[in-house]
């Protein structure tokens, strides 16, 4: 027998809202930069485009959305429920000097992306150099 002890899958990460009921889940995100914005890509899996909410404000872009309950299909009984559904509440600090009247976002396939244009001083730029 192995000596590895069992241990118990953590549960999804919540975070509690007063203004809604039911669980708040913390869907994951990545984050990637370009030369002129940065991209950031989140997993929304049930949620509409008419269901989400982003907000960017002293530099904290929150992502807020809903997610109907489902429940078996016509016809069906459930034998096992594993995924849980609730609203998603994501949070994320962005540094940094941005254009936040030109962020864009978009939803595919249960896949948030939302692109936050740097602001053009903060873009990098190329400095000639030319002789004194």
């Amino acid at each position: 027998m192995s000596n590895a002890t069992m241990t118990k899958p953590e549960a999804p990460a919540t975070t509690v809202e007063t203004v809604r009921s039911g669980p708040t889940f913390k869907p994951a995100v990545d984050i990637m930069e370009t030369e002129k914005s940065l991209l950031l890509v989140a997993d929304v899996p049930g949620a509409a485009p008419d269901g989400i909410e982003i907000d960017f404000e002293k530099g904290t872009l929150t992502i807020r959305a809903s997610v109907a309950n489902r429940g078996p299909r016509e016809g069906s009984r459930l034998l096992l429920n594993e995924y849980g559904v609730g609203g998603l509440l994501r949070p994320v600090q962005v540094g940094g000097r941005l254009d936040a009247g030109n962020i864009t976002a978009s939803v595919n396939a249960g896949v948030l992306t939302v692109e936050l244009p740097k602001a053009k001083a903060a873009q990098k730029r190329k400095i000639s150099v030319r002789t004194a």
